[in-house]
């Protein structure tokens, strides 16, 4: 919303709601939605990513302390292993 402002020359001063502004831009979709979106792009991003990965890791992975460490050291797995196999 910032961009937008800048480019329109509205300040916080002139008081204007972003739904205002949106419109004057013709942007039809609420920020809600555009929210939504973005968040999905990025979670389809994360999930195509390969399991060694951190950002995959960090959506998809377990806690260290609910994951044995014996479990993994007997079957030689990772502890992304472990999650996928599960």
């Amino acid at each position: 919303m910032s961009v937008l402002r800048k480019i329109l020359g509205v300040t916080r001063r002139d008081r204007k709601r972003n739904v205002d502004i949106m419109k004057t831009v013709y942007i039809d979709k609420d920020i809600s939605e555009l929210l939504r979106i973005r968040w999905l792009t990025y979670f389809c991003h994360v999930s195509l990513m390969t399991a060694e990965r951190f950002p995959h890791i960090a959506l998809f992975g377990l806690l260290k302390d609910l994951v044995q460490e014996e479990d993994l050291e007997r079957n030689g797995w990772t502890i992304s292993e472990k999650i996928f196999r599960q």
